[in-house]
């Protein structure tokens, strides 16, 4: 129950800090990595995020909930090796593939109720 607690806090986090379209588009990228990961466990391309990535940046970079999302579901930080420009990586090393689960079924329940709120201010 506290991995729920932590990604319900920090979808809440996420939807106060910034604004409808930049949340809309945090949560659509992560609910992607994840549904990603989820889909494709023992595929290395999807459980390592360059986070020098402009569209990461874009994305989800610049938003600390959306960060805490992906660390709530088992990504850690880490320096990238000998690939010089000094770009980082997320790296998923949780091998829990229920949590990446619940932390997508939070992500993407708060993705629809965000789209139907930008439906409802059309």
């Amino acid at each position: 129950m506290q991995k729920l607690a932590a990604a319900s806090e920090a979808v809440q986090q996420l939807l106060g800090s910034c604004s409808q379209a930049t949340a809309t588009e945090a949560l659509s990228t992560v609910s992607t990595i994840l549904r990603n990961l989820a889909e494709h466990p023992g595929e290395p391309r999807y459980s390592q995020l360059r986070t020098g990535n402009a569209a990461f940046q874009r994305r989800v970079g610049g938003v600390p909930a959306a960060l805490q999302l992906l660390a709530v579901a088992g990504f850690t930080a880490a320096p990238a090796g000998g690939g010089g420009g000094g770009e980082g990586v997320l790296t998923y090393r949780r091998g829990d593939p229920g949590l990446v689960w619940l932390v997508l079924s939070v992500v993407n329940d708060a993705l629809q109720g965000a789209q139907r709120a930008a439906m409802g201010d059309i």
